[in-house]
């Protein structure tokens, strides 16, 4: 993977947003290779390379559960009287039903509580599973989380009057239609100073955005000025990720905090047209632009990201045939049939 301009870095998933370092090196498992939806949690599975083996938590989900692209799993950002008012909270994921559609009987997301017994008071996550209810009235759409549990009990639930009740505010931006919206789950945040988290879903045509109550913000949508991340995937946020990106913490407290730079990573807009053979061998093809809100030193060193836009490419090839890529880096591709 190259992140414009020089530093270069492989890259094993297209597109995976994680951006993370290779595991452990040598000949792989041979029976057994693990898939992280979350990190630092075994949400998925794979068995042989061939059939998906899932915690029963999440079995009954559809066959979306095994995509991460589809759902979403962060720490909370929960408020704080130091670090600049905000820290990290819980580790929890969202789950997006294959069978939800606004106005119809099924639970919209299954949300996993990693954390539990810590909770999130605002979006009413209380127990380690819960189902996320978005409904269709005559006001609007109206949402409420509902304590189960099992995340198998989400899709056989019905509607109920239970749970904590929600706010739903609904973007429906002009000229798009319902295959617009990929069948994806975002976790957002309130960008005021409450430093509240949101959940978004695609909802009908259109996206609903998921809070506390009616004093919930979103955050907005940015411009990006690349001409090969227009339309869709810059104005529904379904189609990119955005977060605050983690900093180190000082010398004697190592925790991780949320540092001031907003990142965003938005796919190239006909990337899902793209299949291998689009991918040239021995040249550099765009596939992303990462957007940075501010300069973080850390990132800079990390991923070579500075403010502003910065574009991703991978390349298809050996090494000596990939222009700046390293030998040294070539232990995270596939033997045969490396990507940089």
């Amino acid at each position: 993977m190259r992140l414009l301009s020089g530093t270069w870095f492989p890259f094993s998933t297209i597109l995976a947003m994680a951006l993370a370092g290779c595991g452990p090196q040598g000949n792989p498992e041979p029976e057994l290779t693990v898939k992280k939806t979350c990190p630092d949690h075994d949400v998925v599975a794979r068995f042989n390379d061939a059939h998906a083996r899932v915690p029963p938590v999440l079995a009954s989900l559809g066959d979306s559960v095994d995509i991460p692209e589809f759902h979403d799993c962060q720490r909370l950002l929960e408020p704080d009287s130091a670090n600049q008012g905000v820290k990290y909270g819980p580790h929890v994921a969202v789950f997006r039903l294959d069978g939800f559609h606004l106005g119809g009987a099924v639970a919209a997301a299954v949300v996993w509580n990693l954390d539990y017994p810590k909770t999130y008071g605002p979006l009413g996550i209380t127990t380690e599973f819960a189902c996320l209810f978005v409904d269709q009235a005559a006001e609007g759409p109206h949402a409420r989380m509902v304590p189960v549990q099992s995340g198998q009990d989400c899709p056989t639930l019905g509607p109920t009057s239970s749970g904590v009740p929600l706010w739903v505010k609904r973007e429906a931006p002009p000229g798009y239609h319902a295959d617009d919206y990929p069948n994806a789950a975002r976790w957002d945040f309130d960008p005021g100073s409450r430093w509240r988290q949101n959940i978004g879903i695609t909802c009908g045509q259109g996206w609903c955005e998921v809070g506390h109550d009616d004093q919930m913000q979103t955050s907005g949508l940015l411009t990006v000025t690349s001409p090969r991340i227009q339309g869709r995937v810059s104005r529904i946020k379904g189609w990119f990720d955005q977060q605050l990106l983690a900093e180190p913490g000082v010398p004697g407290n190592p925790t991780l905090h949320p540092g001031g730079a907003l990142g965003t990573i938005y796919p190239d807009g006909s990337l899902d047209d793209f299949a291998t053979a689009a991918f040239p061998q021995n040249d550099w093809t765009p596939v992303a632009v990462i957007t940075l809100s501010q300069a973080s030193p850390t990132y800079a060193n990390k991923l070579n990201l500075t403010l502003g836009e910065n574009a991703v490419a991978l390349c298809h090839g050996a090494v000596a045939a990939c222009p700046g890529a390293s030998a040294a880096l070539s232990s995270c591709g596939a033997t045969g049939d490396t990507w940089w």
